[in-house]
């Protein structure tokens, strides 16, 4: 795996924070959702030339309180794992990597990513794992992981991620990105 993520990866981190029937069905040419992995946290697209498929996880919802509270909970320390928005994201993978069993990756920003980060973790060399801005606080538990099939990607002096010490740290678009700029997964597109 390169140092640098493919454009597609943040793309489909991207359009996971859109609602379901508001993706695009086809993103950079070749690569169509399917729709059997569409709902409100995750999506998958497959390249109809490589057989790729990736999937994204999704963020978190500042409208809803649950995702609110699963942040405030992972801040100060607790187990993502014993979360419900975890473990329908984790029978979602598993039904992902048994449809997709080579050739796969997984992408999540913020609290997708932490939650992308639990699940390689726990099934270590199935997929590629590209986590961008993914949250940190001096309270988890668990050491980050980097390696051939993890990477992590930072904005500098992102707020959620500021904290996280593995991945590599790129510098904002723009000059005098605002706080919210600076970790919104719009950082990351179109980079390289």
């Amino acid at each position: 795996m390169n140092n640098l993520y493919k454009n597609i990866e943040p793309l489909i981190a991207n359009e996971v924070y859109k609602q379901p029937r508001q993706r695009k069905t086809i993103l950079e040419r070749y690569y169509v959702i399917d729709e059997r992995f569409n709902d409100k946290y995750v999506v998958v697209y497959v390249n109809r030339r490589t057989g790729e498929a990736i999937m994204g996880i999704r963020g978190t919802d500042p409208t809803k309180l649950r995702d609110i509270i699963t942040d405030i909970r992972m801040g100060i320390g607790q187990d993502l794992e014993g979360m419900g928005r975890y473990k329908e994201i984790e029978n979602a993978y598993h039904k992902f990597i048994k449809k997709y069993p080579h050739n796969s990756r997984v992408v999540g920003h913020s609290l997708g990513a932490n939650i992308g980060e639990v699940i390689a973790r726990k099934n270590p060399y199935k997929s590629q794992f590209s986590l961008f801005n993914k949250g940190a606080s001096p309270l988890m538990k668990q050491e980050e992981l980097e390696n051939a099939f993890i990477r992590n990607y930072r904005i500098e002096k992102d707020p959620i991620s500021f904290l996280g010490k593995k991945g590599l740290v790129l510098k904002p678009k723009e000059k005098g990105a605002s706080a919210l700029d600076r970790h919104s997964i719009e950082q990351f597109i179109n980079r390289n």
